[in-house]
């Protein structure tokens, strides 16, 4: 008979607060998060922009056969938009290191629509250490306010099993 082990995870947290501007990448000992310091910040200026400024020069024109020109505008919606592409650099750091082993465990503080960017991309390994996702704004906190949301809902979840 034979059993197959899991590989030893490595004893450090990583919690991501972000929006669609903003990410925050924390370390922190698992399960207690002390030690919180915060290691990266990621930046995404358009994701602070409205969509108005991203497409300044208005709306654009087509022109019929006949008859007179009219505007039109592509159904995009911002929002989205800067969210998925903030998500897929947020990702591709988050792989990043946890093919390198610098964290074993992760937490995810984001609001809804970047939460579920983020869920949308992650690989099978990645998801399998995700420890809490919480779905709250709260990148533009102080890092010990931060550390004091991670820590209140880590110990909620606890709580509860």
């Amino acid at each position: 008979m034979s059993f197959r082990r899991e590989p030893r995870r490595n004893p450090v947290a990583w919690i991501v607060a972000a929006d669609r501007a903003l990410a925050k990448i924390y370390a922190a000992n698992w399960p207690a998060l002390d030690g919180f310091q915060l290691i990266e910040t990621l930046d995404n200026p358009e994701g602070q922009m409205m969509g108005r400024e991203l497409n300044a020069d208005g709306a654009g024109r087509e022109r019929a056969s006949f008859g007179p020109a009219h505007s039109f505008v592509w159904p995009t919606d911002h929002r989205h938009a800067t969210a998925q592409k903030f998500a897929d650099e947020i990702v591709t750091r988050l792989e990043q290191g946890r093919n390198e082993n610098e964290f074993g465990h992760l937490i995810l503080l984001a609001p809804s629509l970047m939460l579920g960017e983020l869920r949308n991309r992650f690989s099978g390994p990645l998801q399998k250490i995700v420890e809490l996702d919480i779905d709250k704004t709260i990148v533009q906190l102080k890092d010990n306010e931060i550390a004091a949301h991670a820590r209140k809902a880590l110990a909620a979840t606890a709580a509860v099993v």
